[in-house]
């Protein structure tokens, strides 16, 4: 099949081809190139249209209704740190943003979601936290392990955790022993087609921190963000997100 132009999988005929280098040898401008004619397929065109297909099984993926799924808050004053293996979360983070504040945080690989909440614990003493929101795509036993300490310290009341439905295809039984020690202590754990990553902290001395970004509840070996607020209003916005899936 002999196809004029480019395209991919065409076949040339050598004739064509040693006609068209000679003439290419004679182009100086432009506008000296020639119309050769053919055509080249927009790429894409043979793509389906996005939206166009329903996702596999939603039922497993029902996003609470929201007729606005926005948050917008006045931020007057930020402050950026870096994180890097060996310093303690505590000291580097240093103090907990107030009303009109952010706190923007980059870590290397050495530090987990989790270290987040023993530094929030200690910045705010002696004030401790009623509810604790997590969401994350993953966890690991021994972070759990420390989440429950606290719990039992009296220094996290309550806990409500989202994790992932893809994470618990691959590690129900940790998911299956979380959820049963939380319950145990009136707190819950639920698992949904969930990549969010969220840390929100209602404490006793009226905070309302709320902590967004890329990390989950442990250690995966990359550079993480996340960004610190105190906002009751965006507090509220990812705690009812949470709850309704939860």
């Amino acid at each position: 099949m002999e196809i004029a132009g480019c395209a991919t999988g065409a076949v040339m005929n050598p004739a064509n081809v040693g006609m068209k280098q000679a003439t290419l040898n004679n182009i100086s401008t432009i506008d000296d190139l020639p119309e050769w004619g053919g055509s080249i397929p927009t790429f894409g065109d043979d793509l389906p249209t996005i939206g166009k297909q329903p996702m596999p099984e939603p039922e497993k993926a029902p996003l609470p209704h929201d007729p606005d799924p926005r948050h917008l808050s006045r931020v007057e004053k930020r402050r950026m740190v870096e994180m890097t293996m060996g310093e303690n979360a505590t000291t580097k983070l240093a103090a907990l943003p107030g009303p009109g504040e952010s706190l923007h945080v980059r870590m290397d690989g050495s530090f987990n979601g989790f270290d987040f909440i023993p530094a929030m614990l200690n910045l705010m003493a002696p004030a401790t936290i009623t509810t604790l929101h997590i969401a994350s795509l993953s966890f690991n036993r021994r972070v759990s392990e420390r989440l429950l300490e606290l719990m039992d310290r009296a220094k996290v009341r309550r806990v409500v955790y989202l994790s992932s439905s893809m994470f618990e295809g691959k590690e129900r039984h940790l998911v299956d022993w979380l959820a049963q020690e939380l319950a145990a202590r009136g707190s819950a754990l639920r698992v949904a087609r969930n990549h969010t990553k969220l840390i929100l902290a209602h404490t006793t001395d009226a905070r309302h921190i709320v902590c967004e970004g890329s990390f989950n509840q442990r250690t995966c070996s990359c550079f993480e963000q996340a960004t610190f607020t105190d906002d009751a209003a965006l507090y509220d916005w990812h705690r009812k997100f949470i709850e309704e899936v939860v």
